[in-house]
């Protein structure tokens, strides 16, 4: 029978004698034969066939374990067994994956949204205001207590939502969006409760949709502390144009402290829904 040497095993099959002698260590590969007196290491021909095998399933992501336990007993059935175990794991993976690209995807778009707004022209009282029809999200709902006066009220609303979702193992993607029950408590800052939502991917019991109705927008430039002016702009435009409103208001967070430091920056789209005339 032919042997290899060590040196001659690892230039035939690309592969460092560092790498081979840690094979050797953890039994993954071990050599046909050692030398009593020099301690040379001697590979046969099978031993250089399996260099291959090892090299693809750590291709494929396998641990150097399960390589080890895979070789020292390989049959078909053994190998049935572990890739049916093996591609449920990579298809969970790839569900996972998916939903990340997603959800980056979902985020690159919305601050190139945020670069287009921060570059476009005001149209009345130094605000963008135009009529749309609200998109319709897949959401869920979670509702905050407010205990006391906030003034950056996003940043401290996420925080608590992101908790939510994480507790609850939900998959978000988007902005935030806050939901007040009436303009005025938004101006004068004098809610108890704020109502926040959130795109979602995957099932959840308590989703709902919200939007798809006529409202009239308003693009808010800047820190939150100035918004209710941004409100206060839409109203005197709202009652130039004869809109009646329903009362209720979104506010859609596009450029927010998650993606800049600067609150001059900040881009959030105010939303409100139009009441519908009863014919």
């Amino acid at each position: 029978m032919e042997y290899y040497t060590i040196g001659q095993v690892s230039k035939l099959c690309k592969i460092p004698t560092k790498t081979l002698r840690y094979y050797d260590e953890i039994d993954l590969l071990k050599p046909e034969k050692v030398s009593l007196e020099t301690k040379y290491r001697y590979y046969s021909q099978n031993d250089i066939l399996k260099i291959p095998v090892i090299k693809y399933y750590k291709q494929l992501g396998f641990q150097l374990k399960d390589i080890k336990n895979l070789i020292c007993s390989l049959d078909v059935n053994t190998l049935e067994s572990y890739f049916t175990k093996e591609l449920a794991i990579v298809e969970k993976q790839i569900q996972e994956l998916n939903k990340k690209h997603f959800a980056m995807t979902q985020w690159f778009q919305l601050l190139k949204q945020g670069e287009m707004l921060s570059k476009e022209t005001e149209l009345f009282g130094g605000v963008k205001i135009y009529t749309s029809v609200m998109p319709l999200y897949r959401t869920i709902h979670y509702q905050y207590k407010v205990h006391e006066e906030i003034e950056d009220i996003e940043s401290i609303f996420s925080n608590s939502f992101v908790e939510f979702c994480s507790e609850n193992d939900i998959f978000t993607y988007g902005p935030f969006i806050l939901k007040f029950q009436h303009y005025e408590e938004r101006i004068k800052s004098c809610y108890s409760t704020i109502n926040c939502y959130s795109e979602i991917l995957g099932e959840y019991e308590e989703m709902i949709q919200i939007g798809n109705i006529r409202a009239v927008n308003a693009i808010h430039k800047g820190d939150y502390s100035q918004i209710p002016i941004t409100y206060k702009a839409v109203l005197q435009w709202v009652k130039k144009n004869n809109i009646q409103l329903q009362g209720i208001t979104y506010e859609r967070y596009i450029i927010d402290r998650w993606c800049s430091a600067n609150s001059e920056e900040f881009i959030t789209e105010l939303i409100f829904p139009i009441q519908e005339k009863i014919a």
